[in-house]
């Protein structure tokens, strides 16, 4: 059992440092994107067994990754008009649905198109 639980650790591990790539503050709208794809086919996690498979590992990495990259923006900024009581999974599908609506901006840096979005969502403070 042992055994099993260390090999899912090294795969975890692995997929990480494969995926960690995908959302990085130097990135484009088109790879924010991507993620965002891949977040919304959701799926469910068998996480009451010892082990998860490792393409149940990389969908998490991708959701958390996605998740940190727009919940750290939104720490950082204070120009937009926020409302307190959102849940960070709104603000996923905010950006999510503000990128499938505009792949003419995919060319731009990643961090432009979170503002974009949640400017056209609440506007600025006054």
């Amino acid at each position: 059992m042992l055994g099993v639980r260390i090999f899912g650790v090294i795969s975890l591990c692995l997929v990480c440092s494969v995926v960690s790539a995908e959302v990085k503050s130097d990135g484009t709208c088109e790879e924010l994107h991507s993620v965002w794809v891949e977040t919304k086919k959701g799926g469910t996690f068998n996480l009451k067994q010892d082990t998860i498979k490792v393409s149940e590992a990389l969908k998490l990495f991708e959701v958390g990754a996605y998740l940190g990259y727009i919940m750290g923006w939104i720490d950082r900024d204070d120009s937009i008009n926020l409302p307190i009581d959102e849940a960070p999974d709104e603000y996923l599908t905010i950006v999510g649905n503000w990128l499938e609506r505009h792949p003419e901006k995919w060319h731009g840096h990643s961090s432009d198109c979170v503002f974009w979005a949640l400017e056209e969502a609440f506007g600025l403070k006054k």
